[in-house]
């Protein structure tokens, strides 16, 4: 009996658990963006080969307690080489080290863990007992800190936007118009690009007056980062009421996520006969958007995860984190500018294309004219570096939507309305400490251009703010009746995003 009892507990399941420890601390840590099922993907993918090396080391010590030591020294060397790497960086200003040289003492680890489970008589039974009992404690420690926590916030407005809201076609329309909503991800206005990077973008602005788009000079984002932006947009609605949800120091960004999941533009056209296609954006919720008919461009499910790619980036695969990742990513991006012109022949239904593009927002990984950079995952750039790639992934997010705008209306199949948004400015410099009113005003200065299907601009003004977009062309083309908003912008910061600050002042005293 004492044998059998003694054979259970000095098996090394601790291998499996110091496995799952870094998914369990990663996902604690990036709470405000993940859901419990982004736990499964990243287990499971590395589960297998994580048996196979216990498996195969059994047999070449003859020793599972030894398979178990070397294999949970791997796993925690794998996983620790990121941080450790970053909070040296942290700590030791200027430090240049190169992977080459930063490696071998992971290496020289390794190799002695190996040679001792190699060489040892020991039969590491106690060892063994000591990491079953961490490991599981580690775990047990940190899975606590996720009991009662609500993994699906949702909130229900009270407002005049219903969902069940039904059209009346208007008269300047025969049918109802395919729309094509684009968000150019941290594309910055014409007097932001003049100013700060001393770049003269009139020569695509002339092509989009010449297509009929609206072209205003300054036009503002009403919140300064992506998933507070896309949530009021797509929602026709301020989203200030986030501070009383989730109190104004949280990060958590489940309830903006869940909330452009099943956003209301895309309930109201759904319920009025549109097909809704939203294409991947490699970002959060706009990877896959539930609500949507369909999601195209999608990548692997490997690739989406982004519990999986941050774990990756933190490990010793992080000097080649971005050889592994950007193939995809370059395929995914060149497949929305393909493919998002030819929607229009595949639906017999008029159709809501919505596609958050990560463009000219960094990784900087695209020249002027399409050439493929490549990027050091570690690499700094200086300022004025950064601000010419910046430039040159602006030049070809330019090309590219040029090509796509000319191929949508050169089809006259049904009326169009084409949005071209950012969803917010840039951040070069920004000071997130302390910003001037300078670097609010920059990070806050989006693009707003439209092109309507009669050439009507009557009803947009400079001053609308992508909260009013769709209340405006809503009642102009569909007969709706939504109150048009007060124009207003907030600034926040990272550290606290629900932290409102009203800086309307900045853009209505210019």
């Amino acid at each position: 009996m004492s044998i059998t009892t003694n054979s259970k507990i000095s098996f090394p399941f601790h291998s499996f658990l110091f496995l799952f420890l870094p998914i369990l601390v990663l996902f604690r840590g990036n709470l405000a963006q993940l859901y419990l099922e982004d736990l499964v993907l990243p287990f499971l993918l590395l589960l297998i080969p994580i048996i196979l090396l216990v498996v195969g080391f059994s047999f070449f010590f003859r020793s599972s307690t030894k398979s178990g030591l070397f294999v949970s020294l791997m796993i925690i060397l794998f996983f620790s080489y990121g941080h450790i790497f970053h909070s040296l960086n942290e700590a030791i200003i200027n430090l240049q080290i190169s992977h080459a040289i930063f490696v071998v003492p992971f290496l020289v680890i390794c190799i002695l863990g190996f040679l001792y489970c190699l060489k040892t008589k020991r039969k590491l039974n106690n060892i063994t007992l000591i990491l079953n009992v961490v490991s599981i404690t580690l775990i047990a420690v940190t899975a606590t800190q996720l009991i009662g926590y609500d993994f699906n916030p949702y909130y229900i407005f009270e407002d005049d936007v219903d969902t069940s809201t039904q059209f009346h076609l208007t008269d300047s329309l025969g049918e109802y118009p395919d729309i094509y909503y684009i968000i150019l991800d941290e594309y910055a206005g014409s007097k932001t690009l003049n100013d700060a990077f001393d770049y003269d973008n009139s020569e695509f602005i002339n092509f989009l007056n010449t297509t009929g788009f609206n072209t205003p000079l300054q036009t503002q984002s009403n919140y300064f980062v992506s998933f507070l932006s896309l949530s009021s947009t797509l929602n026709m609605q301020y989203v200030n009421f986030y501070t009383d949800e989730v109190g104004v120091d949280s990060k958590d960004r489940r309830l903006s996520h869940n909330l452009m999941h099943d956003n209301r533009i895309m309930q109201i056209l759904e319920s009025n006969g549109y097909s809704t296609i939203n294409f991947d954006s490699n970002w959060g919720p706009t990877n896959a958007i539930k609500i949507a008919d369909q999601n195209l461009c999608e990548k692997s499910p490997v690739f989406n995860s982004e519990l999986l790619t941050m774990m990756i980036s933190s490990s010793m695969l992080k000097p080649v984190y971005t050889d592994l990742f950007l193939p995809a990513d370059r395929e995914r991006v060149l497949c929305v500018f393909s493919e998002l012109p030819e929607i229009q022949f595949e639906s017999e239904k008029p159709i809501f294309v919505f596609a958050h593009i990560m463009l000219p927002h960094g990784p900087y990984v695209w020249g002027p004219n399409g050439e493929h950079k490549k990027i050091d995952s570690l690499s700094m750039l200086d300022i004025e570096e950064d601000k010419k790639a910046y430039v040159d992934q602006l030049k070809f997010t330019n090309k590219m939507v040029q090509e796509m705008i000319e191929k949508i209306i050169d089809e006259k199949k049904r009326p169009k309305i084409i949005i071209i948004q950012s969803d917010h400015g840039t951040a070069f410099p920004m000071d997130w400490e302390n910003p001037t009113e300078k670097m609010k005003h920059d990070r806050l200065s989006n693009i707003n251009y439209i092109l309507l299907p009669d050439k009507n601009k009557n009803s947009l003004y400079d001053t609308m703010t992508p909260v009013n977009t769709f209340r405006v062309l809503f009642n102009d083309y569909f007969g709706t009746n939504f109150e048009i908003l007060e124009d207003r912008v907030f600034f926040s910061d990272y550290e606290k995003p629900y932290n409102f600050i009203d800086v309307t002042h900045l853009f209505r005293d210019v």
